[in-house]
């Protein structure tokens, strides 16, 4: 049976950012994927600013489009902001290059990659956990289950489904070079379709990625197919072939019962950690993803004092900001009316702080009180 220090299930942003820590930290890694990479990933595929400069990678070789400009629309009243900044604000990668890079990499620091490799069931032992694959049984000292908003993992562990789930659906489109050259280096997100989301074009230098989403707290279904097809005539583009659609859904509370039991620690979506305004979970991924091997790392392998350390980061550096997030969240997108009245009232200066938190300038945590403070005086007025 091989055994390693920590086994990392899954090959996404979370999961190569766990192993290349802990490899270049001198653990045994073994990196888990039940697919052969480089395997397609459904994903807007938008590296922010503030995702791109906590990797000690350069992702540039599989970068597509820098967009050093953002536009955010209101379809339904007219309003349209457009900002522009020295840095890439976002960096479109289709994500089964981004994966495989991330992986290469942490692979270069010493970690094993194992692809074609599903778990299918877990012993939990009191030094360790023994998987059971397809590949046979593997031992580690610690997982760290970063398989996904479905994770495998974590259902094993003993955690129950996540609450709270936005569904989104996005198609590769191909389209003509002046139907291109309309978008280019822009990144775009255009609120209203559907009424508690956004929709979004993103360059991908021979297609647009375009897709929308449900983001807001309601309960109700949602037609995602007709809002994106009202969304592309909105656009002006052609609506795909079925066969070109791809659902999925956003983890965006995160578990309310802990990050860590039975020396599993959860990371990425696995800990339902998408941002609850923009539905952007590549930051949050790398960052859980390092804070789980550093916990590790720091603790010297000690199981009471790793689960301690990471829920402790995850309390402190992400928990807040989530939080805060949710706060603004629910008012934003709480009716087309407020979310038009409020862009009236502030909508340059909105779009300006939010474009300092893609670059991680600021933070949600900077914004959320002294916001809705505001918001009931306007009110009282």
């Amino acid at each position: 049976m091989n055994a390693y220090d920590v086994v990392v299930v899954g090959t996404g942003p979370a999961g190569a950012s766990a192993a290349r820590t802990l490899a270049l930290h001198g653990l045994s890694v073994a990196i888990l994927e039940k697919e052969s990479l480089p395997r397609y990933k459904v994903c807007g595929g938008g590296i922010v600013y503030r995702a791109r400069t906590m990797l000690d990678v350069d992702i540039a070789p599989v970068v597509r489009c820098e967009c050093r400009k953002a536009a955010m629309a209101l379809i339904n009243s007219g309003a349209s902001y457009t900002v522009t900044r020295d840095v890439p604000l976002i960096s479109m990668v289709m994500r089964s290059d981004f994966d495989a890079l991330l992986t290469d990499r942490a692979c270069d620091a010493g970690a094993e990659l194992l692809d074609g490799c599903r778990v299918d069931a877990a012993e939990f032992q009191h030094d360790g956990v023994v998987l059971q694959t397809s590949r046979g049984a593997i031992r580690a000292g610690f997982v760290i289950a970063a398989d996904g908003v479905n994770s495998i993992m974590a259902r094993l562990a003993g955690w129950r489904r996540l609450d709270r789930l936005a569904p989104a659906i996005e198609c590769e489109l191909a389209v003509s070079a002046s139907d291109y050259a309309r978008f280019g280096d822009c990144a775009r997100f255009d609120f209203d379709i559907p009424p508690d989301g956004y929709g979004w074009v993103f360059p991908k230098g021979d297609h647009l990625g375009v897709g929308v989403g449900s983001f807001g707290a309601r309960s109700r279904k949602v037609d995602l197919k007709r809002e994106l097809n009202a969304y592309l005539q909105w656009l002006g583009l052609p609506f795909p072939e079925p066969r070109q659609l791809a659902g999925y859904v956003i983890p965006l509370l995160p578990r309310q019962d802990g990050f860590v039991r039975r020396r599993v620690f959860l990371a990425g979506d696995a800990a339902g950690l998408g941002d609850p305004i923009s539905a952007e979970g590549i930051s949050n991924a790398i960052h859980s993803g390092t804070l789980a091997a550093r916990a590790i790392v720091d603790a010297e392998m000690d199981e009471g004092r790793s689960a301690g350390l990471y829920e402790a980061a995850m309390a402190r550096e992400l928990l807040p900001e989530l939080a805060a997030g949710r706060k603004l969240a629910r008012f934003f997108y709480a009716s087309r009316t407020i979310r038009a009245w409020l862009m009236r009232q502030q909508g340059e200066r909105m779009v300006g702080e939010v474009t300092r938190i893609i670059t991680g300038e600021r933070r949600y945590t900077d914004y959320a009180e002294s916001f809705l403070r505001k918001i009931n005086l306007w009110h009282r007025k």
